[in-house]
């Protein structure tokens, strides 16, 4: 018999693992495609929250056309007490009928002398939110308590969308009483609405698609105290100003510091960060604004020396769209207004019959 010899092979398979360098080059493409990915996510989505700002406007537009089929003008706004908001009045038009029938137009807004106060009769109506009156854009938060001077401690919800009241120049930026004379009669503005008007399409003879009915505005952040850094873009704070002489406004000249900038710095006396902080009153910093300087300047908010009215108050137009703001015109239709337009076409563009040649 012979003998078989069996033999034996072992296969020694070695494991392959990640050298050091491999895995740091791993990372770093990793790392490579997200900063690739992430700018064009990040665009997506403000593309997408900018279209909605875009509808936000459209169906504002639809509801002020709606509602002067009905009336045969444009809503206006009332008087200092009786103080309802355009915003306020297109409601029945936005598929807010039960929130608008929470509303006594009867009713004034404000009641007291020396100190007014929120009317009981609109407390239940002031403290819902309007996802349509809100840029999704706007991070700031909507809820304001504690910002809103007299009425500070009622709860109020935000509004993005301002209607345009004044182009700004030659007094046509107060919407109730007369800079020139100190009166307070009404004041005629050249733009779509003011207190008492009761404007129409009749009325723009420059053309529905030539006049501003409304645009964007950033929510205050809710402080009250003045911004560091001037040179930037001053988003969240309201300058009150008291200087000499009376209504005089600063010749400003964008991206420049020139002695009307140093002037007015030296003279602000205390900011307030509750702009946009209710859709319910019309009254400026809340749902009002004027053409006086383009979108989104790097000067904030502000009133003349008035002796406390603050119907005197410039609100801007402002966005955090990336180089401009959506503007609703008279004919419904929506476009963007770069930070860049010269402030005579931005100023024309508030005008109802003032005659100026406008291209969009």
């Amino acid at each position: 018999m012979s003998s078989h010899k069996t033999r034996q092979i072992t296969y020694c398979v070695k494991n392959q693992a990640f050298t050091l360098v491999e895995l740091l080059v791993v990372i770093v493409i990793i790392g490579i495609l997200i900063a690739l990915l992430l700018p064009a996510v990040q665009a997506a989505r403000e593309a997408a929250r900018r279209m909605q700002c875009v509808n936000n406007l459209k169906q504002c537009g639809l509801a002020l056309h709606n509602y002067h089929s009905t009336h045969n003008v444009f809503p206006g706004i009332n008087d200092r007490q009786y103080i309802f908001s355009v915003q306020a009045k297109l409601l029945p038009y936005v598929e807010q009928v039960s929130l608008h029938s929470l509303i006594d137009y009867t009713k004034p807004v404000l009641i007291g002398t020396s100190r007014m106060t929120l009317n009981e009769a609109h407390r239940e109506a002031v403290k819902t939110r309007i996802p349509m009156f809100r840029c999704p854009s706007d991070g700031e938060s909507d809820i304001f308590i504690g910002t809103n001077e007299n009425y500070e401690n009622d709860p109020l919800y935000g509004n993005n969308y301002m209607v345009c009241v004044g182009s700004g120049p030659n007094g046509t930026y107060s919407m109730q009483w007369n800079p020139l004379n100190l009166t307070h009669v009404p004041w005629k503005s050249d733009a779509l609405f003011y207190y008492g008007s009761k404007t129409s399409f009749a009325s723009m003879t420059d053309g529905s698609s030539n006049t501003l009915a409304m645009a964007e505005s950033l929510l205050g952040n809710q402080s009250e105290s003045a911004p560091g850094d001037y040179k930037r873009q001053i988003a969240g704070t309201s300058a009150f100003t008291f200087r000499n002489p009376q209504f005089s406004i600063p010749n400003f000249e964008e991206d420049s510091d020139g002695p009307d900038w140093e002037n007015f710095k030296s003279n602000i006396s205390n900011w307030r960060g509750n702009r946009g902080s209710n859709w319910f009153m019309g009254s400026p910093r809340f749902t009002t604004f004027i053409t006086y300087l383009p979108p989104n300047p790097r000067y904030p908010d502000f009133r003349p020396s008035d002796g406390g009215a603050d119907d005197l108050m410039l609100t801007f137009s402002r966005s955090n769209h990336t180089g401009g703001v959506n503007a609703l015109f008279g004919d419904g239709s929506v476009h963007f207004i770069s930070n860049n337009i010269a402030v005579t076409m931005f100023q024309a563009m508030a005008t109802i019959n003032g005659g100026e040649m406008v291209s969009l």
